[in-house]
């Protein structure tokens, strides 16, 4: 049997989806979350089902990509069972959805989902009077498991198998069983809603949630310090328990370097990207994201983009595969490349174990400063890139179409699932990709030319040393002579984690300067993003968007770097070049208003 569950967004459609599946497809209060039909399959009482998870539809004018997709897959028929998914609070506006559905032609149920929310905000539903039509409503609670296993037996049976007419359909009458709630939107909505308090509690989020994860006093950073303390210690017993029972010097080493010095290094940082990934988990599941896209988009119209670009921005944040991914759901082609154009200037959640370890390596004492500044140059880079790519472009603004969610606070529950996939996620690569990339990169350092094994002092000799110093002069102009410092970002392009677990591997000490490391930074938070981001790029926005994409941020890298470089190394220069752009710039504005104002009156 195939079943389609549909809806409006924000009612629950993937929350269903995975509960009945399995699955753990990602979930979100807020509008573009689902941007492309997801499938699953469940069995029950020996019948196969197989269940697609379409995005939001409002109704039948399809506007957004996701509406679209949605649409055409209605509309193409191959399906045997809608489940039309409906928030209780917002009854009357599902129903306009149900009329059109039931134009199909197709077996269909409605599943009344949040009727507590309805209750609460002063609602109500009657759903005696709602049996009594010929479409059959169902309620039901989708985080509770006995009522997944009954919706699932109600999939089995007969009753499901009669396609309703339009004709039969006494809508007013259904309606009348719904009375509409009398406090939707609380005081919270009308706080968030307010440009100035929203500008002020989202800068306010954001800096304490750098401060809790890397704050000297940061409980991320306390934990973080004592994990990899607790690493180090197992890996030493490990390396001195196979050398105690006769192990082979490269055995030992190879455990030692290139795999628990490499694990060991990353795993500290796993507690601050855990509390960073639940404050983001939260704004999501609690609505906030969607509030703060409607205050944001009129600031964001500016640089050619609308509030629902900010789903994807903030996704960046977190990985730039799933932000990329996220512009699936951008109606505008022109505005869906320029947002996925400005994506690798925002530092996603991979970079941050690497700034960390580099700062700790210059000024330990700065981080959350230093952090604080590539984030917001970051940004602003992004949004230049917006802004010219917006100018150099003929197409109109788009304007915001949303539907804002109701916020719900009370939603840890919701929150700790897709916090535990991304920890999972996290812990997976790098186990897998990182420390395969690290274990590899150890190899290289420890086989010469001809495959010979070298020890540890002969490491000048390898295959790792012959690459790495035919790529390294790029690095040569910031002051920095290691060639395995080259390597590690190089490695980096696989995975931006491994180039902690690489400089780790190969045992690097990095004596960087202050100007040497802030310029190494620059480079690391500008150049390409990883493969996988590339992979999805090339999906997304084709070959040309990828291969301009690396090229670009490579060279921006650079090129930051470089400059970050000069300018530290020539502080005084800099200084006098800025004090002279902003006179020019005066006199420049101050000559424009006496063109076109006239001369001031003494």
């Amino acid at each position: 049997m195939r079943i389609v569950i549909t809806g409006n967004p924000n009612s629950g459609k993937t929350t269903l989806f995975n509960a009945l599946t399995k699955m753990n497809a990602r979930v979100g209060n807020w509008h573009g979350v689902t941007v492309s039909v997801l499938k699953g399959v469940f069995n029950h009482g020996g019948i196969r089902h197989e269940v697609f998870d379409l995005p939001g539809l409002s109704s039948f004018n399809a506007y957004t990509m996701e509406e679209k997709a949605s649409l055409d897959f209605l509309k193409a028929g191959d399906y045997d069972l809608i489940v039309n998914v409906i928030e209780a609070v917002r009854f009357d506006a599902a129903l306009e959805l149900t009329k059109m559905l039931v134009t199909l032609n197709k077996p269909l149920i409605c599943v009344v989902n949040m009727t507590e929310d309805l209750i609460k905000s002063g609602g109500y539903l009657d759903f005696a009077g709602l049996n009594k039509s010929n479409i059959k409503f169902y309620r039901f609670n989708l985080s509770k498991k006995k009522q997944i296993k009954s919706l699932k037996e109600l999939f089995a049976s007969n009753i499901l198998q009669t396609a309703i007419s339009p004709d039969i359909c006494d809508f007013q009458s259904i309606l009348k069983c719904f009375t509409a709630p009398k406090n939707v939107f609380t005081k919270a909505d009308k706080l968030l809603t307010d440009k100035l308090f929203c500008i002020i509690a989202f800068s306010f989020i954001l800096i304490a949630s750098f401060y809790l994860s890397f704050g000297r006093f940061g409980i991320g950073r306390l934990i973080g310090d004592a994990l990899t303390d607790a690493f180090s210690v197992l890996g030493d017993f490990v390396a001195n328990s196979l050398q105690n029972m006769g192990g082979s010097e490269f055995t030992v080493r190879l455990l030692d370097e290139g795999v628990f010095a490499g694990l060991g290094a990353l795993l500290g940082f796993l507690p601050p990207i855990i509390i960073l990934n639940f404050i983001l988990c939260y704004l999501e599941q609690s609505g906030i994201i969607a509030r703060i896209s409607f205050v944001f988009d009129g600031a964001l119209s500016k640089f050619g983009l609308n509030g629902r670009t900010i789903f994807a921005l903030i996704m960046g944040f977190g990985c730039t595969t799933v932000a990329v991914s996220v512009t699936n759901g951008l109606e505008n082609k022109s505005l869906k490349q320029r947002v996925i154009g400005a994506l690798p200037f925002i530092s996603c959640s991979a970079k941050m174990p690497v700034y960390l370890y580099i700062c700790s390596k210059i000024v330990d004492g700065m981080n959350l400063f230093i952090l604080l500044f590539i984030y917001v140059f970051g940004i602003a880079f992004a949004l230049l890139f917006c802004f010219i790519d917006a100018k150099t472009s003929k197409e109109k603004s788009i304007p915001l179409i949303l539907e804002m969610p109701i916020i719900r606070l009370n939603c840890l529950k919701n929150t700790l699932k897709p916090l535990i996939n991304s920890v999972k996620n996290f812990i997976i690569k790098i186990s897998t990709v990182v420390v395969a990339v690290s274990v590899v990169v150890w190899l290289l350092e420890a086989v010469s030319l001809d495959f010979k094994y070298l020890s540890a002092n002969d490491a000048d000799k390898s295959i790792l040393a012959f690459l790495g110093r035919s790529i390294h002069f790029i690095l040569r102009p910031i002051g920095i002579d290691d060639y395995k410092v080259g390597v590690a970002v190089i490695a980096g392009l696989f995975a931006k984690e491994a180039v902690i677990s690489t400089l780790a591997a190969l045992a690097v000490n990095l004596n960087l300067t202050l100007q040497s490391g802030i310029a190494l930074l620059a480079f690391i938070a500008f150049y390409p993003p990883c493969v996988t981001a590339l992979v999805c790029i090339k999906k997304e926005a084709g070959l040309f968007r990828m291969i301009f994409s690396f090229v670009f941020q490579f060279c921006f890298g650079l090129l930051s770097a470089y400059t970050v470089y000069l300018i530290f190394d020539n502080f005084v220069t800099a200084v006098n070049v800025v004090l002279l752009l902003i006179i020019l710039i005066t006199v420049f504005k101050v000559s424009k208003n006496e063109r076109i104002f006239g001369k001031r009156k003494n």
